[in-house]
């Protein structure tokens, strides 16, 4: 299977949906209010749009009444910042969790309660604690800068099948490898998709997860990484990256911000076709 599979599977009716979208309360990093970003969904003919802020649920309420006034299904979730060991310097990534009914948004919201601990606040929730939390809870495998996936392939194949099999263990049916986009691929993000495909058609072997049933095969599902709802709010969120890191930005003759950081704004449904139809010439 490859990318492209992935989105002609669908029917060119079908919308894309943003599940991978950050709010003014993934703090020092969303731009956008929900609002905005349930207003622009709304005007882009979006019937539903998910809240994935990093390690925060607190914008949940403010989401759902939101998307109620503008008539667009809210899907919530959550990313959340994942350590493969308990020890300190474990490798620390993101997945995203979305909650299908309100016993698992319990169990969302109790994850997010103990990852705010202070044990595990620089460290990442160890991924042996998502243990008990996981039914009815649908599981990306990461993606953006700081996947889980992605970062454990980049460490070591061997790292990178060690942890998708303990997902999978966790999550079972639960579980989509995640293929993140803002742009075409380049060279080398290829080369990371292409793993995490074979990953996903069964590279890491059977896996006897939790609710006992044997699986290998796993979903691919698109995501394009949201951090503000129009182009125009670009300038806003590289400034709160840049105020959070510590870093610095660097103004142009035009009056905009200097970066190589990609496009990270809510896209039509044309758009994210383009973003995943796109192939590397060769």
């Amino acid at each position: 299977m490859t990318v492209q599979d992935l989105t002609q599977s669908q029917s060119l009716t079908d919308p894309f949906i943003h599940l991978r979208v950050h709010t003014t309360y993934s703090l020092s990093e969303g731009a956008s209010y929900p609002k905005d970003l349930l207003g622009l969904a709304k005007n882009l003919n979006m019937p539903a749009l998910a809240i994935s802020d990093r390690n925060s649920m607190h914008g949940v309420f403010d989401f759902s009444m939101k998307a109620k006034d503008y008539k667009v299904q809210p899907i919530i979730g959550i990313q959340l910042s994942v350590s493969l060991g308990s020890k300190p310097g474990s490798l620390t990534g993101n997945i995203i969790l979305f909650a299908c009914t309100e016993q698992a948004f319990h169990n969302i919201n109790a994850l997010h309660l103990r990852a705010s601990r202070s044990e595990f606040a620089s460290e990442g929730l160890p991924i042996e604690c998502l243990r008990g939390y996981t039914k009815d809870v649908i599981c990306l495998t990461g993606g953006g800068e700081d996947g889980l996936l992605p970062l454990s392939m980049n460490k070591s194949s061997q790292l990178g099948i060690s942890c998708l099999r303990t997902l999978l263990e966790i999550f079972g049916s639960g579980l989509y490898v995640e293929i993140c986009r803002n742009a075409p691929p380049s060279v080398e993000s290829e080369i990371v998709e292409k793993g995490l495909i074979d990953l996903a058609e069964g590279q890491a072997g059977e896996v006897v997860c939790l609710d006992g049933i044997r699986r290998d095969k796993i979903p691919l599902v698109a995501t394009i990484d949201t951090w503000h709802a129009t182009p125009e709010g670009r300038d806003a969120w590289l400034m709160l990256r840049a105020i959070s890191s510590g870093g610095r930005v660097k103004m142009l003759n035009d009056g905009t911000l200097d970066s190589k950081a990609p496009q990270c704004h809510l896209r039509s449904q044309e758009e994210a076709k383009k973003i995943f139809d796109a192939e590397i010439s060769r």
